[in-house]
């Protein structure tokens, strides 16, 4: 009559088995782990680039231009491969001063790539802020909305007066395009 047990070669198949499946289940889980922690960087960069987004829709919405008055003003067009956008708005002006702000977007290459950044300063003064409103932006481009349709250039010392809404479309660098339309409320 034969034993109980298991022979060696049994044990050590068994051993080699399990080995390949925890193998296997190791590589599935830092698989999903790496995969997450991607998609987690993704939906932080999304979220900041809404929230930018909307920054500008409330410096569009607040814009302030008076004919005849070369302190405001509404210009937008290409400046090489992206969009410049220069206006006077009430809002995001500094705490001190004319409570107008000169407010500036364009693309500017940086060390780890292209990147939006806004520039702002009293409509009065000289003195400008810089900052990155945007990281890693492969284009930014602008549409203004009047009576005739949309256009990709405005400036409102030819039209007499802002745009009647402004499209903005940033292109991150891995592709996608997040959109914001931001009507102008201030005449």
């Amino acid at each position: 009559m034969r034993g109980k047990g298991f022979t060696l070669i049994e044990v050590l198949i068994a051993l080699a088995l399990a080995a390949v499946i925890l193998a296997s289940v190791y590589a599935a889980f830092f698989y999903i782990v790496r995969g997450t922690k991607g998609s987690a960087e993704a939906l932080d960069e999304y979220i900041e680039t809404g929230r930018a987004l909307e920054r500008i829709g409330r410096e569009i919405r607040s814009c302030y231009y008076r004919e005849g008055n070369r302190f405001t003003f509404f210009e937008g067009g290409k400046k090489g491969e992206s969009s410049q956008l220069k206006f006077t708005s009430a809002s995001g002006a500094p705490s001190i001063g004319s409570g107008l702000a000169s407010i500036s977007y364009s693309v500017e290459e940086t060390d780890e790539g292209g990147a939006l950044v806004r520039e702002a300063g009293d409509t009065y003064s000289e003195e400008r802020f810089k900052a990155v409103a945007i990281a890693d932006v492969a284009g930014f481009e602008a549409s203004f909305r009047s009576a005739r349709g949309w256009a990709k250039a405005w400036d409102s010392s030819l039209e007499k007066r802002p745009p009647d809404a402004v499209r903005i479309d940033v292109t991150l660098k891995d592709g996608r395009v997040l959109s914001a339309i931001s009507e102008v409320m201030a005449r």
